[in-house]
């Protein structure tokens, strides 16, 4: 007999990197919690740990640095267009023309022919980016925040 999923996972603990610093969205989180959709419990170890103190271990410990910050200066573990700017996704568009052209894929599929980036309400789209990324790495500025950060 199979078990419920609810009884399945009651196991399990899913272990996240996730800093509070990284956004305001983030700081709302906490270090441990019941995570509504997947019914499991969740831990964030480095949940108080700033930028320097990730920093310090990665040098104390002699561990290797995720390869996209060499790239991006981050690691970009989450594409959510409504945390990236048009210069975020031309720095994609240039340095992974195939990955970008899975999110000019998506944007083609919206109803309407719409955007699938908003940015100072100005709509930005990806397949003008995939044409001129070079105009979009410059005339905007790189995330590492929201645009909504700035107010917070």
């Amino acid at each position: 007999m199979q078990n419920k999923p609810k009884e399945r996972y009651r196991s399990i603990l899913l272990i996240t990197g996730l800093r509070k610093d990284e956004s305001w969205f983030k700081a709302k989180g906490s270090k441990f919690y019941r995570h509504s959709k997947l019914d499991v419990d969740v831990y964030a170890p480095l949940f108080e740990w700033s930028s320097d103190h990730i920093e310090k271990y990665i040098v104390i410990n002699n561990l290797p640095v995720n390869p996209l910050y060499k790239i991006y200066e981050k690691a970009y573990d989450c594409w959510c267009t409504v945390f990236k700017t048009p210069a975020d996704f031309a720095r994609l568009a240039v340095n992974h023309p195939q990955f970008f052209e899975k999110f000019v894929d998506a944007e083609r599929k919206l109803r309407k022919g719409g955007s699938a980036l908003y940015y100072n309400n100005q709509r930005i789209y990806l397949r003008d980016i995939q044409k001129d990324p070079r105009y979009y790495l410059h005339s905007f500025p790189q995330g590492g925040k929201c645009p909504l950060c700035k107010i917070f």
